[in-house]
């Protein structure tokens, strides 16, 4: 009696660990690629191409070089359309770096003196695979509201992936918001 309770414990000891490990491999093995994919877009019935935008990035400081990056490529794709951009940085952190603190820029736009102001904030980010150098997998989305003198004229989710670093696909997502916004 006490061989066949053995057994049945191995037999069960090895089943959970055949299932834990197909999980695992599963997991590990799911498709990964690099994108910038547009989740959600709503776009208000009267809006109209704005001449200048003040975009406002809200969110940890920890993430300054990331909407740093993102800033200079807005700049250039809305340069290219037509329309000249100012930033923000709504940045906060409870026990912020002093290089983070540092590298956001003091001056600040009234955001009054603006027809259009576009809020950023990155939301749900994600990152496995921590190799520092190699393919580190992150994933986080974008959320984006383009407001018209305090009424929301465009509602813009981004899902985005990226290795490494999250600033490698802020081309893609320049473009896109420009697109979008043109």
């Amino acid at each position: 009696m006490f061989q066949s309770k053995t057994n049945t414990k191995v037999k069960r000891i090895f089943l959970a660990l055949v299932f834990m490990s197909s999980f695992i491999y599963a997991q590990s093995e799911m498709e990964f690629s690099e994108k910038v994919e547009i989740i959600k877009y709503e776009q208000n019935e009267n809006y109209t191409k704005p001449k200048v935008i003040l975009f406002e990035f809200s969110g940890d400081t920890h993430s300054i070089n990331y909407y740093l990056d993102l800033s200079k490529q807005l700049k250039k794709r809305f340069r290219k359309i037509g329309v000249k951009s100012k930033f923000n940085y709504n940045l906060h952190n409870p026990s912020p770096l002093k290089a983070d603190l540092e590298s956001i820029p003091e001056r600040k736009f009234n955001k009054s003196d603006f027809q259009y102001v576009c809020y950023l904030k990155m939301k749900d980010f994600n990152s496995w695979d921590n190799h520092l150098l190699e393919k580190r997998k992150q994933n986080y989305k974008l959320e984006i509201k383009l407001e018209k003198m305090k009424n929301e004229s465009v509602f813009i989710l981004l899902d985005i992936n990226t290795y490494y670093t999250i600033a490698n696909q802020n081309k893609v997502i320049a473009s896109t918001i420009a697109q979008k916004l043109k």
